[in-house]
């Protein structure tokens, strides 16, 4: 069996309560279990996805949460700021606030906090979202998100 990387073996009760609470909107709820699952395709050439998910007590009632987790990696990517691939470059966006204000009909997963457990290493704890259409999109859906992505990219043009 293969082992854990480090990252997973490190995520704990103290880890998921504030960003569970975040999630959620709640302040009082505890987690009490989680697990965990690779995600794969999209980022895997230069970082890691998870999907952490699990319950949490409020009061007597069990409330099921999820989040995602995103390891990113000096070593998977580029030290060069300036270069597309920086392994940093996604975190900085976050945490500068910009894609809080996307326009165009565009919106990015909440990003409930940025960790840099140790040189080298960010961990980006992201909402996960649930397409509402399903996997296979319409001809219409496509549609939509091209004009979403225009309207994006018009807003950005100077």
């Amino acid at each position: 069996m293969e082992e854990q990387p480090h990252w997973l073996r490190a995520i704990s009760q103290t880890t998921l309560t504030p960003l569970v609470r975040q999630a959620l909107k709640n302040d009082t709820l505890v987690v009490t279990t989680w697990t965990h699952q690779p995600i794969y395709g999209g980022a895997g050439i230069f970082a890691h996805l998870y999907r952490v998910a699990g319950n949490a007590q409020v009061g007597e009632q069990v409330v099921p949460w999820s989040l995602i987790l995103k390891v990113s990696q000096a070593a998977l990517g580029s030290p060069d700021p300036t270069h597309t691939s920086y392994w940093k470059r996604e975190a900085l966006v976050y945490q500068s606030g910009f894609l809080e204000q996307l326009r165009g009909g565009l919106v990015a997963p909440r990003c409930y906090a940025v960790h840099e457990p140790s040189e080298g290493e960010l961990w980006i704890w992201l909402e996960e979202l649930h397409d509402m259409d399903g996997p296979h999109w319409s001809l219409a859906q496509y549609g939509l998100a091209a004009r979403h992505l225009g309207a994006f990219n018009g807003h950005y043009l100077t």
